[in-house]
């Protein structure tokens, strides 16, 4: 499998300087994720970090993308990525019979990351049946391009317990199979590259069995739920927030179950705030 790099591994491999800046930043927000309370950080190289993630969710973590300059080669190389190693190596070697299904597949899941997985629908658009389907999506995450995530449940009547939702270990990767690479500024995807960047962080700081979305029959949903002794609500709004604004499925949240903490990811906004008895994180995304 091809592995890729962290942010902080991506920032080691283009500014010593501005990685040791990100790491004291990341290592505040795992703390706080695992209820350790520290003096707020210092908000200076934002401008620098923010423009770095954004480079980093454009073309991804994958090292010979990461080492070259020229944004052209980046295309490329992602691109040769894709050719070799998802349409070559994987279906080859797991002699997988429907070629073009599976490769529709993957560019389907590559739309709709973190939407809810509609097997109805993907078998209708890609002819697959829904057993060649569920195998195709192991073999998608056992070779390390997506992921699936599953919903967080403890009311059996009223929260969602089947559906999961898909993200991509790498975003270069999955912006190369929509082929996509302008700026965040120009995408209606940037807000679902923002997500697929938290799930990534969560994973590998947390590991995939601790990690949830909760969505309720009604409906109500925060993008994900980090389970502890007690769970973590963490939404993602990548929006330019100048004060601290809750959603109603995230208010509705806190009162079922009362979290000590929280974190909602904003494009820049930072702040620590208390909601009822929840100690709340407004944080900037690059502090991944």
């Amino acid at each position: 499998p091809l592995y890729s790099l962290s942010f902080n591994e991506f920032l080691w491999a283009k500014d010593i300087h501005l990685a040791q800046i990100h790491q004291q930043r990341n290592q505040w927000l795992k703390s706080f994720l695992e209820g350790e309370e520290q003096k707020a950080p210092s908000l200076l190289f934002s401008p620098q970090l923010r423009l770095a993630w954004e480079e980093y969710l454009v073309f991804g973590g994958y090292p010979a993308v990461v080492l070259e300059k020229d944004r052209e080669k980046k295309k490329q190389l992602l691109h040769s990525i894709r050719e070799t190693y998802v349409e070559k190596d994987i279906i080859g070697f797991l002699q997988i019979g429907k070629f073009m299904e599976f490769v529709n597949l993957v560019k389907i899941l590559a739309f709709q990351i973190g939407s809810l997985v509609n097997y109805q629908s993907i078998s209708s658009d890609t002819g697959l049946t829904f057993r060649q389907l569920k195998k195709y999506l192991d073999i998608l995450e056992q070779t390390f391009i997506l992921q699936r995530l599953y919903p967080f449940h403890r009311n059996l009547i009223t929260e969602l317990r089947k559906n999961p939702k898909v993200y991509f270990y790498d975003s270069g990767l999955r912006n190369s199979l929509i082929d996509r690479f302008s700026s965040l500024a120009d995408r209606e995807d940037r807000g679902q590259l923002a997500e697929n960047a938290v799930f990534d962080f969560l994973v590998r700081t947390f590991g995939k069995e601790r990690i949830k979305f909760w969505r309720t029959t009604a409906k109500a949903e925060v993008d994900f739920c980090l389970e502890k002794e007690e769970v973590v609500p963490i939404e993602v709004k990548f929006s330019p927030l100048k004060k601290e604004v809750f959603g109603k499925s995230f208010l509705s949240f806190l009162a079922s179950y009362q979290p000590a903490r929280a974190v909602i990811f904003t494009d820049g906004f930072f702040k620590l705030v208390k909601k009822g008895e929840t100690s709340v994180c407004f944080c900037p995304l690059w502090w991944l």
